[in-house]
């Protein structure tokens, strides 16, 4: 049977909403974790709603890109975007 990926984000964030720290764990494969560790070394120091709008800006390109392997960074901006839901 095929392993599941699996990411899930942990946001520190003061009060103006600003990522102080951020923090993933990956359950994948290395494109995955590569990808996670550029997406929170990226958005920290930023606010949620940029970290939001980064995140909607590389899933557009992830759908004009052709390449067939979209859905492992597809997980880590579903998980930023789920971790500030909860937030």
């Amino acid at each position: 049977p095929e392993k599941k990926a699996k990411t899930t984000i942990v946001l520190k964030v003061d009060k103006n909403e600003i990522v102080q720290d951020i923090k993933f764990l990956i359950k994948g494969c290395k494109s995955t974790l590569l990808t996670g560790s550029l997406f929170t070394e990226t958005v920290k120091g930023y606010s949620l709603d940029d970290g939001m709008e980064l995140c909607d800006d590389l899933l557009r390109e992830l759908e004009a890109d052709l390449t067939p392997d979209k859905e492992k960074p597809r997980l880590v901006m579903n998980a930023y975007k789920a971790a500030v839901q909860n937030y």
